[in-house]
């Protein structure tokens, strides 16, 4: 079987025509180079070239080799070149997850961080948390914004931001911006997220905790679709503070919780496994927007 070293030899032989010329443009004495032919012809069965006075003129086995042997070799020298750019970031696709109520500050830091990777392409997962840590785990994606906590011992977490939580409401409620969770516990609520993940599991925690058990009426994560219900009355919700944006134009009220503790998201990515330089440079981007350390990496 030829290898990529016969190949590039076997090429050098046709483009300059005799053994001499090519042995002194591959930095080789004559001999080996006269040697490598042979044992090429012998395992090939076939001749590749003949003689013509002093010059090597190909064969018509030689020509079909020659065709093959030239694409590979620049197929792998565009490989190389590819590889080294996207070791320097020059180059390469940034493969991130964001949880559907942890995207408001993405755009802001995507569009900073074009400034530095103009030629990078994006593949961007938007979806729960507990999917977007399955991902992690799939490789699909190599880092994620979720929503915490979760639980996961081979992923690494860096706490973004905490925020408190709001109750949205189409229901008149005199209050001065605050209100309470024993005030809201026999409220149908429409929770944005499902049973099991975090932010769910906060939610029922915070009312458990004081002996309450809360009027869960539906469970949705599609955070256009929950305003639209809260807006025409389906039911209330409770959501952190970074999702408000998405009742900026409802006719609801906004009222925060005085008695729960904060919701918190954070960015994740899987221990032991390396992460190509343009995963990196975007952690980098978003601890240092959210004013946090950056964590070591190799």
């Amino acid at each position: 079987m030829l290898d990529l070293k016969q190949l590039r030899y076997f090429l050098a032989i046709v483009e300059e025509k005799t053994i001499l010329s090519a042995a002194k443009r591959l930095h080789m004495s004559q001999p080996p180079l006269s040697q490598q032919l042979r044992t090429m012809e012998e395992d090939l069965g076939v001749s590749l070239f003949y003689r013509k006075g002093r010059k090597l003129v190909i064969t018509e086995a030689g020509k079909a080799l020659y065709q093959h042997a030239y694409q590979m070799i620049k197929l792998l020298e565009a490989a190389e070149a590819e590889v080294k750019e996207i070791g320097s970031g020059e180059k390469g696709k940034l493969r991130v997850g964001v949880n559907t109520l942890s995207d408001i500050d993405l755009p802001y830091i995507l569009k900073e961080y074009e400034k530095n990777f103009p030629n990078i392409t994006y593949n961007i997962h938007q979806n729960e948390s507990s999917q977007l840590i399955h991902l992690l785990e799939l490789r699909e994606i190599d880092a994620a914004l979720i929503r915490l906590p979760f639980s996961a011992d081979n992923m690494e977490t860096v706490t973004l931001q905490e925020e408190p939580f709001y109750y949205i409401t189409n229901v008149p409620i005199s209050s001065h911006g605050t209100i309470a969770l024993e005030d809201i516990v026999h409220q149908p609520l429409i929770l944005p997220s499902t049973r099991s993940l975090g932010l769910y599991e906060m939610i029922v925690q915070s009312f458990t905790s004081i002996g309450l058990t809360p009027y869960i009426k539906a469970e949705c994560s599609d955070t256009v679709l929950l305003a639209n219900l809260v807006e025409q009355g389906f039911a209330s919700s409770i959501v952190p503070h970074s999702a408000l944006q998405v009742f900026k134009h409802k006719d609801v009220q906004q009222l925060e919780i005085e008695n729960m503790n904060n919701a918190s998201y954070g960015i994740v990515w899987k221990k032991d496994f390396y992460l190509p330089k343009t995963t990196r440079e975007f952690i980098r981007l978003v601890t240092e927007h959210f004013k946090v350390g950056f964590p070591e990496m190799d």
